[in-house]
């Protein structure tokens, strides 16, 4: 189980390759601990029950 940030790290150097190379793949990755991971334009506040993941020790991480 991964790192959230190396992850998402990784995440965006395959997209970036992808864009450079056209050449296209799939992956998936678990996180050793649970997190919600958000996209830029999603607002937090109002998609994540913000009070619950904090109460229950849940990371969230912006993509």
């Amino acid at each position: 189980m991964g790192d959230v940030a190396a992850e998402l790290d990784r995440d965006l150097a395959m997209l970036e390759s992808a864009e450079r190379d056209g050449c296209y793949a799939f992956r998936t990755w678990t996180a050793a601990r649970a997190t919600v991971v958000v996209g830029r334009a999603v607002k937090i506040d109002d998609e994540v029950r913000v009070g619950f993941c904090r109460t229950q020790g849940i990371d969230i991480v912006r993509r």
